[in-house]
């Protein structure tokens, strides 16, 4: 089978193929409600248990702890064990690590179970994404990516629209109850109908194949720099909006927390109508031919550069609606990213390799998610006043996401780097050929 990933053996409108993708969109749809609970009960939680800006930013950069690494190792295990299995694990973990959170939890716990929690969170997209492109080759995977890509923004859409009332209606403790049956119930069902897809199934035996090119290549390529580097700012500004969005939406803008939560899905209503137009255009142009640099780049790199002026204008404008209308534009806008990236790096990899290249480039951007929330509160903390603080670090965020946008285009260029990537391989069977 080629780099570019057509293979045969399926229709790719096999039901079995969509029906996974559904399977898929719900399970990114719990992964990031679960994510969302903490901002949502922040106040709350901030209140319980006395903390601090930068306490409160400590605890929701915890969750990042052990996400990369974790994503890392799942990533290159997702190469050679079924993906059925290991996403049956992540989703019973996720549940089991919610339910501390009904009783009179401390600070300790809370950081435990964020810290399990973001381990085993933190495979979740790439090994999903991996599970997915089993059942669709090259030219047909952008849209089943964007469709798992709306599993993230519609759960955390859901999650501002419900768990909100939970909290003020009962407490946080009902919320983080609620996101733990709902992975109950999806690990129960993926247990029934999921399956492995017949495309490119590179594990167990086979993945032990001779071939592949050495990840040193695969990593410091441009291309895959370039994706990384898009998608590192984007992902700050999910955990910004995530640990924070809901508190500078109060304060600032003067809503109430449901409000507040409720507002938060406008962005995912825009994108749902965004997304699959822009995943079915950059589809079509690469089944017609058109360099993947302009089908796929061009649409991730033009996205966080509209998505960074949306947030610079809503940290300046004064007026609390136009603060909304470019939140909610900008938001809606510059995680096209994580629509067309993973399609970009699946294309220039072996197949046998893909796993662990999307895990890692999963690994290494989420380390925003680190940074982005403590990063945040040390701005807050060491700022004049809180509306200076939110409007520095939005600035702040603003400026990432342009600079990234213009570099990353430059470097994304995957019909280049595939080609030199290639003969590479080429050149490692030969010398392999050679020595026996």
């Amino acid at each position: 089978m080629g780099a570019d990933g057509r293979s045969g053996g399926i229709a790719p409108s096999s039901w079995r193929a969509w029906l996974i993708v559904v399977l898929l969109f719900f399970f990114m749809f719990i992964n990031y409600a679960d994510k969302s609970v903490l901002g949502l009960a922040g106040p709350q939680i901030m209140h319980d248990l006395e903390l601090s800006n930068k306490q409160f930013g400590y605890v929701n950069s915890s969750f990042f702890l052990l996400f990369a690494v974790s994503s890392v190792i799942f990533g290159f295990t997702a190469n050679r064990w079924p993906s059925r299995w290991l996403m049956l694990g992540m989703g019973l973990v996720w549940a089991a690590t919610q339910f501390p959170m009904i009783g009179a939890a401390g600070l300790g716990t809370l950081v435990t179970c964020r810290i399990l929690l973001g381990a085993s969170e933190g495979p979740g997209y790439p090994v999903a994404l991996h599970a997915a492109y089993k059942w669709f080759p090259n030219d047909r995977r952008t849209l089943p990516t964007n469709i798992l890509a709306l599993g993230a923004g519609i759960g955390a859409a859901a999650a501002g629209q419900i768990l909100p009332s939970i909290i003020v209606t009962w407490s946080w403790h009902a919320a983080f109850l609620t996101v733990g049956l709902a992975g109950l119930v999806w690990s129960l069902i993926w247990f029934l109908l999921g399956r492995e897809g017949p495309l490119e199934d590179q594990t167990g035996r086979d993945a032990a194949a001779p071939g592949g090119i050495a990840y040193r290549h695969l990593l410091l390529n441009r291309t895959v720099l370039g994706v990384f580097l898009v998608c590192f700012t984007s992902y700050w500004s999910i955990a910004v909006a995530l640990s924070w969005g809901t508190i500078y939406l109060i304060k600032f803008v003067g809503l109430t927390q449901v409000q507040a939560g409720q507002l938060q899905t406008l962005p995912t209503l825009l994108t749902i109508v965004i997304g699959p137009f822009i995943a079915i255009t950059s589809q079509r142009l690469v089944q017609r031919g058109v360099p993947s640099r302009l089908a796929r780049g061009a649409f991730g790199s033009a996205g966080v550069i509209l998505g960074g002026a949306g947030i610079a204008a809503m940290a300046l404008v004064p007026d609390p609606t136009a603060k909304i209308v470019c939140y909610t534009l900008a938001a809606s806008i510059m995680f096209v990213i994580f629509t067309v990236g993973p399609p970009i790096i699946a294309e220039i990899t072996p197949p046998r390799q893909r796993a662990a290249m999307l895990a890692i480039n999963n690994a290494g951007y989420s380390t925003a998610g680190i940074l982005a929330p403590s990063v945040m509160g040390l701005v807050l903390d060491g700022s004049a006043d809180l509306a200076s603080g939110f409007r520095n670090g939005y600035l702040l965020q603003a400026t990432l996401l342009v600079l990234s946008g213009i570099v990353g285009y430059l470097l994304i260029n995957p019909a280049r780097d595939a080609a030199r990537l290639a003969s590479l391989n080429e050149d490692a069977l030969q010398h392999l050929s050679l020595a026996e």
